[in-house]
């Protein structure tokens, strides 16, 4: 079991669409690099990131939507930009859930703020 979730672990990644038709929702099955713990740091340490966050969530496996608790590892470098996130399972072993470049902290509003409405002045 183990070397099949670490070799073809596919995590189906739902993006709710606004729209309330389900047709209209998206789905994703990813292909992800899985291994044991210390293989999957091999990246993040490549790059020279470091671990900025922790959390705790959920992967569905692709085939049968079976639930896996994992702890999500956001790493980056602020330097650089790259960041990694590794979601790490409680027998031992990670996958590479995405990488990237172009970090940058967020500085702006919320979605969910209301705007301010513009007053029009003479």
């Amino acid at each position: 079991m183990k070397k099949l979730l670490s070799l073809l672990l596919l995590v189906p990644v739902i993006a709710q669409a606004q729209q309330a038709n389900p047709d209209d929702q998206k789905m994703f099955i990813a292909r992800q690099f899985c291994g044991p713990f210390i293989d999957v740091l091999k990246t993040p340490e490549k790059w020279k990131e470091g671990m900025l966050f922790t959390g705790d969530g959920v992967s569905f496996e692709a085939r049968t939507g079976q639930p896996y608790q994992a702890g999500a590892f956001f790493f980056v470098n602020q330097e650089t930009g790259t960041w990694s996130l590794v979601n790490v399972y409680r027998d031992g072993m990670a996958c590479m859930v995405q990488t990237g470049r172009n970090f940058k902290p967020y500085v702006g509003g919320q979605p969910w703020d209301k705007k301010p409405e513009k007053k029009l002045t003479p």
